[in-house]
């Protein structure tokens, strides 16, 4: 059974493999490298992302508290002056998402589950693809990006 170390060096050499590669082969703009590289790290970590004692969910709720903060913070600014419920409704927002919707992950997965199968791959995969493609990146980065290789479509052979 592969430890949070053990993903995070596979992920990390990966990484640097699929970056590199990416950019030699003129797959991908070197902008587009450091994107690639944290993506493969991230995507290391998701198999464990239902583990609930697991360093991966703690990270990732944090990340999408501080992220929820500086959503709610943004889209609820309406002009230059920054008041007192601003400030408290955004961190409320990000409290929300680390206690709140962290318990309800927390208890609605279990580990080894769904996180640990192709499916699941499959649509981290489609998701980074569609949550990128408004960026304007070309076909082969966000296929790089999102870990799917459409010019290359598997054909079962029937051998009897």
């Amino acid at each position: 059974m592969a430890s949070f170390k053990a993903h995070i060096s596979f992920g990390v050499l990966t990484a640097v493999v699929l970056s590199v590669s990416a950019f030699s082969l003129a797959w991908a703009p070197i902008e587009v490298t450091p994107l690639i590289f944290f993506l493969t790290i991230i995507g290391s970590m998701l198999p464990d992302i239902d583990s609930d004692t697991g360093k991966p969910v703690k990270i990732l709720f944090f990340v999408l508290a501080i992220i929820s903060i500086f959503a709610t913070f943004s889209y609820l600014r309406i002009d230059e002056k920054i008041n007192q419920d601003l400030i408290l409704m955004s961190l409320g927002a990000g409290f929300f998402v680390y206690f709140i919707v962290g318990y309800v992950f927390m208890k609605i997965t279990r580990h080894r589950g769904i996180f640990h199968s192709i499916p699941m791959a499959f649509i981290m995969g489609l998701l980074t693809i569609t949550a990128f493609s408004k960026y304007h990146f070309s076909t082969a980065s966000l296929q790089i990006m999102g870990g799917v290789d459409s010019s290359r479509i598997l054909v079962p052979l029937n051998i009897r």
